[in-house]
Parts: structure tokens; C-alpha cells; sequence
């Protein structure tokens, strides 16, 4: 465990819902100037068919997340395609390009 980083869990407290452990993280990458899509009280994160999917406006700062955050091995930060992957939780973050390619995908499908 590294004093400099903090540490965020693999799983939330009782009563919290799925994500909230990642909230830190989330709002983290707002106050560096990221921007969530989907505004709401459960960090920017909204029920999808196989999960939480948060989406934010900007590629996401991995940078910025290795440096600030110690995280389980069950988040995984996939910079190739943009996104961080709580497969413990099932829950996604989406960055930029990753977004949008998400949010076009899912308008095909409910045309």
C-alpha cells in the first residue's frame, strides 16, 4: 500500500450502491477538468443492461489516476480503448472518442 496514493476498494459499503467506490476517482478527473456526461447522484455512473456505465467529455487523465490512486486488481485502466473497468462490479468508465462511439452504438440499437 503506498502512503501517497489513496487506496480505493474493491467494493462499496453496505448501502452504497455498486460504484460508489469509484466516485473518488471520477470526481478526481472533474476537478482536473474532465466533464461527466451524464450528471446525476450517482457520479455521472447509469444503470446499463450489464452494469454502470459513467461516460465523461474528455479523454480520460490515466496519468493522473496511476499517480492520486492505489486501485484493487479488479479495476482495470484501458488506455487503448479509453476506459476503466471495475469487472468486480461491473462498472465502466467511459472517456471521449470511447463515448461517444458508446452513445452512437447504443442509438442504433434502439432505433
Amino acid at each position: 500500500m503506498s502512503e501517497d496514493r489513496e487506496v480505493i476498494e474493491p467494493y462499496d459499503r453496505d448501502g452504497e450502491p455498486t460504484m460508489a467506490h469509484l466516485a473518488p476517482v471520477m470526481v478526481a478527473l472533474v476537478r482536473a477538468g474532465n466533464e461527466v456526461v451524464w450528471r446525476n447522484e450517482n457520479f455521472g455512473f447509469r444503470p446499463a443492461p450489464h452494469g454502470w456505465t459513467a461516460e465523461l467529455a474528455e479523454p480520460i487523465d490515466f496519468d493522473l489516476i496511476e499517480a492520486r490512486f492505489e486501485l484493487p486488481d479488479s479495476v482495470i485502466l484501458d488506455r487503448e480503448n479509453d476506459k476503466i473497468w471495475d469487472e468486480g462490479n461491473q462498472a465502466v468508465v467511459l472517456g471521449g472518442e470511447a463515448a461517444r462511439r458508446a452513445r452512437e452504438e447504443y442509438e442504433r440499437h434502439t432505433r
